[in-house]
């Protein structure tokens, strides 16, 4: 996982991947940094509930 500031500041980032040999998930999200209140909570849901399954 990483997250942070995009250069400008005017936007945050949120990259999460999971890796095994022959399996991944992942997702990216990127928002406006003023509206941080509001979407940290999606990107914190979206985080928890990623999982790898076999199929």
């Amino acid at each position: 996982m990483i997250s942070g500031y995009e250069p400008d500041g005017q936007r945050i980032f949120y990259l999460k991947k999971l890796v095994r040999p022959s399996l991944q998930a992942g997702f990216e999200f990127v928002y406006p940094a003023n509206r941080r209140e509001r979407y940290d909570r999606d990107v914190e849901a979206i985080s928890r509930s990623l999982r790898l399954v076999d199929p």
